[in-house]
């Protein structure tokens, strides 16, 4: 009864509020509200041009966020309890700093864009390499950045991280030491240009090398499980002016990871992974007044191959995911001057091939599935369309995906006792400025 009345509080709040607009709305939520698909922490509809999520990809926008502090929340289920939604890489936030009108610095805290995790998992205990046994905490990631803004028109930015994690056990002289450690270094290096009339153009680069040991001190011989990876990446987006209210806005992204590792055997168990992700696509945002509309079509493929190999013998697997159309559009409007409200739409066209080499025979699957799942961690919207509200308060905002089901019960959730949840991801910022 007390989370019904809580929850009637708060519609009262915003139905009878009032606020300023000096707020700088945008993150996961409004991403996943409008369109958005998830991956590695984030949701993204690249077809929106500017938005605090864009920090994460290309780190000068920074210069568009001065004095600016966000976090996103998290989220869960449909129904029930969803504290076990939250925690690392689910929620996960910054902040920047303006220090004079050219120089921007801040951080990205408890967010990995990385695969240091998969390179560890690869001889953590459930891979293939086991020697201690020793269970592994996530790899911690701090993340720094600074942009700087050459002129009105041009800022660079530069982000870099480094992350890490570790167990030991001590026990001599029988066994001796027992280690797992994993780390991480990258750097993503971006710029955004304002060409004037509207148009604009910003890209990124960026660089990721992981390493993981499991160190097994048995007497005077020592077992070493090794695993390493390698990540380069790549994304460009345009906005070009197509008349006052529309424009046109084509993107591509490509990421190419290599990673291999060793079970430290005498005779070794190896793996060598290469992977690719491209994705290419176009589209529109359209501008009317408080309304605002952003999507368009993309082609995106993931390929990836693994060979394991025990002495003479190997297997190699192929996976390839293909994409197209792949589908996103997202709109928002005002219903007043501080609430929002929201809709996505997303849908990928998928192909999916699985290609099996042992002793010299391949066999090939293929098959083919529509599909609108959205994977955010433990956030999962398995639909066509996802709703938003946003509301902004003086410099703060607060933005949430809405659950349909809520909606179409209306007035009914009020008082009701079942464990429905009115939102799912949220997130939250302030504006300093």
């Amino acid at each position: 009864m007390l989370k019904r009345v809580a929850t009637t509080l708060v519609v009262v709040a915003l139905v009878g509020g009032t606020a300023l607009a000096d707020a700088k709305m945008g993150g996961v939520a409004r991403q996943l509200s409008m369109g958005g698909a998830g991956a590695r922490g984030l949701a993204v509809n690249p077809f929106i041009w500017d938005d605090a999520t864009q920090m994460y990809i290309n780190p000068a926008f920074g210069s568009m966020y001065k004095d600016y502090a966000w976090i996103n929340v998290g989220g869960g289920g449909l129904t029930g309890v969803t504290t076990t939604n939250d925690g690392y890489g689910l929620q996960h936030g910054g902040m920047n700093f303006s220090l004079g009108n050219n120089l921007t610095v801040g951080t990205i805290l408890s967010h990995d864009g990385t695969s240091a995790n998969t390179v560890a998992g690869a001889i953590a205990p459930g891979g293939f390499g086991i020697n201690t046994g020793l269970p592994v905490t996530p790899v911690e990631v701090l993340q720094a950045m600074a942009s700087y803004g050459i002129n009105n028109n041009t800022s660079l930015g530069l982000r870099v991280l480094y992350g890490w994690t570790s167990n030991d056990a001590i026990n001599t002289p029988a066994t001796g030491t027992n280690e797992f450690t994993a780390s991480v270094i990258g750097a993503t290096a971006g710029i955004h240009v304002n060409l004037g009339s509207g148009n604009a153009i910003e890209g990124s680069v960026s660089f990721a090398s992981s390493t993981a040991d499991d160190k097994a001190g048995q007497g005077t011989t020592a077992l070493n499980a090794t695993a390493s990876g390698t990540e380069i990446g790549a994304t460009v987006r345009a906005k070009l002016k197509v008349n006052n209210k529309v424009n046109f806005i084509p993107t591509a992204a490509f990421i190419s990871a290599s990673g291999d590792g060793s079970n430290g055997a005498a005779t070794p168990t190896t793996a060598d992974v290469t992977g690719t992700a491209l994705g290419i696509g176009a589209g529109l945002d359209l501008t009317v007044g408080d309304f605002y509309m952003a999507g368009g079509v993309s082609y995106g493929m993931v390929s990836q191959e693994t060979t394991n190999s025990t002495g003479g013998t190997s297997t190699t697997t192929k996976n390839t995911n293909t994409g197209f159309p792949i589908i996103q559009v997202g709109g928002e409007w005002a219903f007043v001057d501080w609430l929002t409200g929201r809709a996505g739409y997303i849908r990928s066209f998928t192909t999916f091939t699985t290609e099996n080499t042992a002793g010299g025979v391949t066999s090939e699957t293929n098959w083919f599935q529509g599909g609108s799942t959205v994977i955010l961690g433990s956030y999962n919207a398995n639909n066509l369309v996802v709703f938003g509200l946003a509301a902004a308060f003086g410099n703060f905002s607060l933005e949430a995906t809405v659950s349909e089901s809520v909606l179409r019960r209306g007035f009914g959730v009020i008082g009701s006792q079942d464990n429905l949840n009115s939102f799912g991801y949220v997130t939250t910022t302030y504006n300093i400025d």
